[in-house]
């Protein structure tokens, strides 16, 4: 028994990690790597970089994530630090991921 399990198992290792993802039923089971480049460091980032720098109001209080309209597009966004109420007035600061992180203005 000890001799045909010592066969056995390298021999059902092997199958299942080398010869199994190669077949139909394998390709269906299992995932594929991603494909994401190294530039691009998440989904979603490219969309909102040309809101960096724009001025816009939170639509719901940011504790710390909520939603602003920045310019003409509602989207989630980050408080800096700290709570935001409803209302306020915030500028676009950075993109993290496919989050606006933003930072409330002062009104002099």
């Amino acid at each position: 028994g000890i001799v045909i399990g010592l066969v056995l198992i390298p021999t059902v290792l092997i199958v299942a990690y080398k010869i199994f993802p190669k077949t139909g039923f394998g390709k269906g089971t299992y995932l594929e790597p991603s494909q994401r480049g190294a530039d691009d460091s998440s989904p979603g980032s490219g969309q909102y970089q040309q809101l960096v720098g724009q001025t816009g109001i939170t639509l719901s209080p940011l504790r710390p994530v909520g939603k602003c309209k920045i310019g003409d597009k509602k989207v989630e966004c980050s408080a800096e630090r700290g709570y935001l109420p409803k209302d306020t007035k915030v500028k676009a600061i950075k993109v993290i991921g496919a989050q606006v992180v933003v930072r409330p203005v002062e009104e002099n």
